[in-house]
C-alpha cells in the first residue's frame, strides 16, 4: 500500500504510536490516516511536487 504525506494539526503529539516530528508531516497509508482525518487531526499534505500534476487542475 502506497503511503502519502499528511500534515498533523497542532496539539497532536503521537500518531500511530510515533512522535509527530517538528515539521508536523508524517507518512501514512490512506487506511492508517482515515481515522485521524475523520477527527480533523490530519489532512493530506499538498507539496510543490516538481514534475507531478496538481490535484486541483481541471476544467
Amino acid at each position: 500500500m502506497q503511503k502519502q504525506k499528511y500534515r498533523i494539526s497542532e496539539g497532536a503529539e503521537i500518531i500511530n504510536g510515533a512522535r509527530v516530528p517538528d515539521t508536523r508531516i508524517v507518512e501514512m497509508s490512506e487506511c492508517e490516516a482515515e481515522y485521524y482525518v475523520s477527527l480533523g487531526i490530519a489532512s493530506l499534505h499538498k507539496t510543490s511536487g516538481r514534475g507531478r500534476p496538481k490535484d486541483d487542475v481541471g476544467g
